[in-house]
């Protein structure tokens, strides 16, 4: 009887993990040269589709000299990570658990990184891996559902935790070295960018109807209008000269805080025979662009 029950939750456990990775909207990630023109502003060129397999392909991170990109992908029933360079496309998988591996984030020392592991019982955890994908520690062990997550600094994270009906979440701040765990701010979008300096990050403060992008200063716990985001627009990134970039369908936009917090610009028209993108990441040296494509409604 104790071989079947123990069959049974195996099961269970396998069902629940694929119904995870298969539920999975389809997506690519798309690499762009990047580079600044005579007038200042950015320019793109080269766009090509650098996963180009089928299914979930997604959440690209830089590493901090732009040399090569983590990734979540789902080839084989799992989410895992995988790393790749933008220059040749050469894609290697880095984690092999029999869990889903999300939202891949370098460590500061870039010797590791850390993703959003979806474990047993759909616990997310922020667990930390060597570059090799060996395990090195759970490090949001026993606090709630973590949905995203960015480094800070070498012993603090900025965490969404998804403690929302509606699949919104609040942002809070994970200290390694403490173990503590602090609340910043409720009804977060999902998407964490630290500045370059890393001294503070931004967020969507979507309890605002007009989704002010906020810059919290970790050290000084002060909060501050860095710009707004552009209407129905969740993802950005955020350039090494403190510019906001986002993509919607086939067009790249851009804020200038400094200019204006309120009127973002198009600079650049995509192909109309590219599909639509969504998500969109750049590399700290400016030199790639990496966006995500969808299919259907926009994630």
């Amino acid at each position: 009887m104790g071989k079947y029950f123990t069959l049974l939750f195996t099961l269970a456990l396998f069902m629940s993990q694929q119904a995870t990775s298969q539920g999975l909207a389809e997506s690519e990630i798309y690499i762009l040269q990047m580079s600044v023109n005579d007038t200042g502003g950015f320019k793109f060129s080269s766009p090509r589709n650098m996963t180009n397999s089928a299914g979930y392909d997604n959440q690209p991170y830089f590493s901090f000299d732009g040399k090569f990109v983590l990734y979540s992908s789902n080839r084989d029933g799992n989410a895992e990570v995988y790393k790749m360079f933008p220059t040749s496309g050469q894609s290697t998988r880095i984690t092999f658990t029999p869990y889903d591996e999300f939202s891949p984030s370098f460590h500061p020392n870039q010797s590791s990184f850390s993703s959003v592991q979806v474990g047993k019982d759909s616990l997310q955890q922020v667990v930390r891996f060597t570059m090799k994908g060996q395990v090195i520690d759970t490090l949001s062990s026993g606090y709630v559902k973590v949905g995203y997550h960015n480094w800070l600094n070498d012993t603090t994270l900025a965490v969404m935790v998804l403690d929302k009906p509606d699949g919104g979440g609040s942002l809070h701040l994970l200290g390694v070295r403490e173990n503590s765990f602090g609340h910043v701010a409720d009804n977060i979008g999902r998407c964490l960018q630290p500045m370059p300096l890393r001294t503070s990050v931004l967020y969507i403060d979507k309890a605002d109807p007009k989704w002010p992008v906020i810059e919290y200063n970790f050290k000084t716990q002060k909060k501050s209008v860095f710009g707004y985001a552009m209407a129905g627009n969740e993802d950005f990134a955020v350039t090494a000269d403190l510019k906001l970039l986002c993509v919607s369908g086939h067009t790249i936009y851009q804020l200038s805080p400094q200019v204006s917090k309120t009127e973002w610009k198009a600079i650049e028209q995509l192909p109309a025979e590219m599909p639509s993108f969504y998500r969109i990441a750049v590399s700290p040296t400016s030199n790639f662009l990496a966006l995500v494509s969808y299919s259907g409604l926009r994630p």
